[in-house]
């Protein structure tokens, strides 16, 4: 009852008449289930029928957390797109339900580069370890590793972590610490292409990479990326993928 009341709260749904609807069926179907359970362990009599009921009642309780967790992610997703802090709260707690799916780790890892925060501090609900300081960008990283454990040839991932490592190496360019940069313009060209390597359809990371040559004033091997986007993969034959690239107006543009 405690999760579900902050499941439905009107703060999350923004409308009330969800939050009475909600609450109407949860309740009605609560009170169905425990009148169906005593009324029938009632007649019984028995106790190997009290045995099997209480074993069920621990099934029912497991198999509600994937629901429980499409909640919070649902939740998550919400405040995301309004761009509320919060959203990382509600994905970690989605997290905790159902720890094996991806999408959850992928997506709180992309909630946390988008908010950017390069402040270092302990947030016990984004999943931050005790007595450790981090940053979103710490944090970002720390999800996509975690994605990465679960799936490790997902072309997404990759992408994402490349995009990350590249933020990463601006920001440290931003501070002055070239060194530093370089290490994550390295870790991010490595992602990248393996990412290219798993789908070498994937538009993005030619983009990403050529913008990593052109922050290095490497103008050759920027519109080598180009062509590469432009032409596409050898091994591609679909003619709409082709026809879209070839005519790209956008790329031919980038390449001039």
């Amino acid at each position: 009852f405690r999760d579900f009341y902050e499941m439905s709260s009107p703060a999350l749904q923004g409308k009330i008449r969800y939050f009475i609807i909600y609450w109407l069926f949860f309740i009605s179907g609560s009170l169905y289930t425990a009148w169906l359970f005593l009324s029938t362990a009632f007649e019984s009599k028995r106790i190997s029928i009290l045995a099997i009921y209480a074993a069920a009642l621990g099934l029912i309780y497991i198999s509600f957390f994937p629901l429980r967790a499409d909640f919070y992610t649902a939740a998550g997703a919400g405040l995301a797109a309004r761009k509320n802090a919060s959203a990382p709260l509600y994905y970690n707690k989605a997290i905790k339900l159902n720890p094996f799916a991806v999408g959850l780790n992928q997506f709180s890892g992309i909630v946390f580069q988008n908010l950017g925060s390069r402040e270092k501090k302990n947030l016990p609900y984004a999943g931050d370890p005790e007595n450790g300081l981090y940053n979103d960008y710490e944090r970002a990283l720390r999800a996509y590793k975690r994605s990465l454990s679960l799936i490790p040839n997902d072309t997404m991932i990759h992408y994402n972590l490349g995009a990350l490592y590249h933020d990463m190496a601006k920001y440290e360019v931003q501070k002055g610490n070239n060194d530093k940069a370089e290490h994550y313009y390295k870790l991010s060209e490595k992602s990248l292409k393996k990412s290219l390597l798993l789908d070498p359809t994937y538009d993005n990371a030619y983009y990403q990479l050529a913008n990593i040559a052109l922050e290095h004033n490497d103008y050759r091997r920027a519109a080598n990326w180009v062509s590469l986007y432009i032409e596409g993969p050898e091994e591609v034959s679909n003619p709409l993928y082709i026809a879209k690239h070839r005519n790209d107006a956008v790329a031919q543009n980038h390449l001039r």
